[in-house]
C-alpha cells in the first residue's frame, strides 16, 4: 500500500505535467524521464527503475531513457529484434498490438538481465550512455505501462509487488505521458521543418555566391 495521500499524487502528477508543458525541444524527453524519476521517489513507490520506451514502428527501432539509483542511461534505434527479453514478457513485435489495446505487462528480473542486456546492445555497435546498472542477482518485480507511442517501465524489488494503488498511481503518470508523446511527436516535426529550412537557405546562398 502506498504512504502517499490523494493530494501528494495530485500535485506530483501537476508538477510532472509542468515538466511536459515546458519541453521545448526532443532532446528534453531526458528531463522528462528525470521528471517521472522524482515525482515517483517523492511518492515513496520505491521504484529501483524508471523508464520511457519510444517505438518507431515504420524503422522497427525503439528509442529508452531510463534513471536509476547511478543516473540517467540512454539508448537510441535499438532494432526490435535487440529488445530486453525475459520470461512473461513477449517479443516486441508481438507484445506492439496488446500495447496498443492497452495491457498492462508484470514480469520479474534480476539486475544481471539488464546489464547483460546493455552489454549486448552495445557488443552490437548500439551506443548506451550513461552509468550501467551494478551487476547483481538481485530481482525485481516490473510493469510496463503503454501509452500512445510508447511504454513506460518501472521496476521494484521482488518482494514489494505493484499493489492496486501503486498501479492507480503508475496508470495516472501514463496518461499524462501520452500528452508527453504528442509534444516530443510535434516537437520532432517542427526541428525536421526547421533543419530542412537552414539546409534550403544554405542552397540559396551558394547560388547566390555563384
Amino acid at each position: 500500500m502506498t504512504k502517499a495521500s490523494p493530494e501528494q499524487v495530485h500535485k506530483s502528477v501537476t508538477q510532472f505535467s509542468s515538466a511536459i508543458l515546458t519541453m521545448q525541444a526532443v532532446a528534453d524527453l531526458e528531463r522528462l524521464v528525470v521528471a517521472l524519476w522524482v515525482e515517483l521517489q517523492t511518492l515513496q513507490l520505491d521504484i529501483q527503475y524508471c523508464g520511457i520506451n519510444i517505438f518507431h514502428e515504420v524503422e522497427q527501432t525503439l528509442d529508452f531513457y531510463g534513471v536509476h539509483e547511478g543516473g540517467l542511461l540512454i539508448g537510441q534505434d535499438v532494432p526490435f529484434s535487440l529488445c530486453f527479453q525475459c520470461e512473461g514478457l513477449p517479443r516486441l513485435v508481438e507484445a506492439l498490438q496488446h500495447f496498443k489495446e492497452g495491457k498492462v505487462f508484470h514480469y520479474a528480473s534480476s539486475a544481471r538481465d539488464m546489464t547483460d542486456w546493455i552489454r549486448r546492445l552495445q557488443e552490437a555497435g548500439i551506443d548506451v550512455i550513461g552509468p550501467i546498472p551494478p551487476v547483481s542477482n538481485e530481482m525485481y518485480n516490473l510493469v510496463e505501462v503503454p501509452f500512445n507511442g510508447g511504454t513506460m517501465v518501472l521496476a521494484r524489488n521482488l518482494e514489494r509487488p505493484f499493489d492496486d494503488d501503486s498501479m492507480s498511481i503508475i496508470q495516472s503518470f501514463g496518461q499524462i505521458l501520452s500528452f508527453g508523446y504528442t509534444r516530443y511527436e510535434d516537437l520532432k516535426k517542427l526541428e525536421h521543418q526547421n533543419q530542412e529550412l537552414r539546409v534550403g537557405l544554405a542552397i540559396d546562398r551558394v547560388h547566390v555566391q555563384v
